[in-house]
Parts: structure tokens; sequence; C-alpha cells
């Protein structure tokens, strides 16, 4: 599974609200669509009140990870490093995508998930708030046009999505399909209406025949098994 972490911002509402929409600054904004896009599930890291689920509805709040001493941080991290095994089981089993500041990460979040063997990315690592608005206002244009193309290099991620295949799953596709399947990693994003994360292009484990991994469970369901797997030409044959 492939998780999101976004972190909350200053700007909010002045009413209670789900967290997802208590926060109304364009970063947030920006980094909300990103992983809702990009992850299959997804969580903000609030100041005040740890690892949120984005349906849960918070009162407004001023509390600020900048604000407080750095053992209350690491304290911080130890928390939601705890209520996220609760929530998504073995760090190992997922990749952990984070948008959000260094006082967020850098306080024992991605070194305790790395350290678990989990897989961390950071997309935004290194750019300056204005470079990470014109990131997520960049990757939000290129979904919008249907586009597959490379980011800047800073950005470490590729930012092309294909249109979403309404009402149809990999699922779908198979059961009426005829074996074996050679599908490219780009015929695979228009079946499924999603970029595949960075991690399928680079780890042949995504593509393993496993319950745990999002695509598996649905061409395992179908009858179907990954077969080969192209990492270099990018390339998946599917088999019953």
């Amino acid at each position: 599974m492939r998780v999101g972490l976004v972190g909350c911002v200053a700007t909010k509402t002045s009413e209670p609200r789900p967290a997802r929409d208590l926060y109304v600054s364009a970063l947030f904004r920006g980094r909300r669509r990103y992983v809702e896009r990009s992850c299959d599930r997804w969580f903000i890291l609030s100041a005040k009140h740890g690892l949120v689920e984005p349906e849960r509805v918070l009162e407004p709040y001023d509390d600020a990870l900048a604000d407080v001493p750095t053992q209350v941080r690491r304290r911080w991290s130890e928390l939601v490093l705890a209520d996220l095994r609760q929530r998504v089981g073995r760090f190992g089993d997922h990749t952990f995508e984070i948008h959000a500041g260094g006082n967020y990460r850098n306080f024992g979040l991605v070194a305790g998930l790395r350290a678990a063997g989990a897989n961390v990315e950071v997309p935004t690592e290194g750019l300056d708030r204005g470079k990470q608005l014109a990131f997520y206002k960049t990757t939000r244009a290129l979904e919008s046009d249907g586009l597959q193309k490379e980011r800047p290099q800073q950005m470490r991620t590729r930012a092309g999505v294909h249109p979403r295949a309404k009402g149809r799953s990999l699922a779908d596709f198979l059961a009426s399909a005829k074996p074996p399947q050679t599908l490219s990693f780009a015929e695979m994003e228009r079946i499924i209406g999603r970029a595949l994360p960075p991690s399928a292009r680079r780890h042949r484990a995504w593509w393993a025949n496993s319950p745990s991994q999002t695509l598996a469970r649905q061409w395992l369901a179908a009858g179907w098994r990954a077969d080969t797997v192209d990492l270099g030409q990018q390339w998946i044959r599917l088999t019953r």
C-alpha cells in the first residue's frame, strides 16, 4: 500500500470541519490533491492532534511544531509512528509519501519509518514554499491535460496521469481479457485511471503476487498472476 502523509498548515477555517477541509491554504490543497491521486490511503500530520484521518472533524487550533522544543517534536514523532503502526500494520509492507516540512519529518518520523523497513519518498524535499506551490500547480495542470511528462529533476517523481477510466478497474479489464496479457506500465495506468507510484518503476517487489499489494489484490481476485516484470522496458506479463 502507498500511504500519504500531509503536514498541516496555519491557515484554517474559523469553524470545525473534517480535517481534509479544515486547512485552506494553497499549499495544503496542492498536497491534498497530490496524495488523493498518488496514494491508496492518506493521513494528516497535525501539530496538535498527531496522526489524523482526513474525515475526522477538528476544531481550529493554533499549535505549530515550529514553536515547540526539539524534545517535544521527537515525542510527537514517536506518537505518530505508534499510531501509524496501529492504522497500517508493518511499515515494511508500505511506501510512505510525505508532503510536510522538516519540523514534521526530521525529528524521528522518517528515520523511524526507514528503520522499520519502509520505503519513504519526499517529492518536494529541498524545495522552498514558492517552488512547492509551483510543483503542485504543475502536477495539477498535467493531470487536467491527461499528459505524461517528466518533472524537473529536483521533483524526483513522474507527473503524468492518464484520464480516469470511470467505472473500470484492473479486475474488470481482466474479466474479459484472454491470457496471457503483456501490458506496458503506461497501458496499466490507462486501465486503472491513475499514475503508478515511482516505486512501481524501481522495485520488482511492487509487482509481487501478494494480497498486500494494491494491484496484485485485483489480479489475484480475478484468478490471474504476474508472470514476468521488466523494469527496464516497463512492462508486465499477466497470466492465469
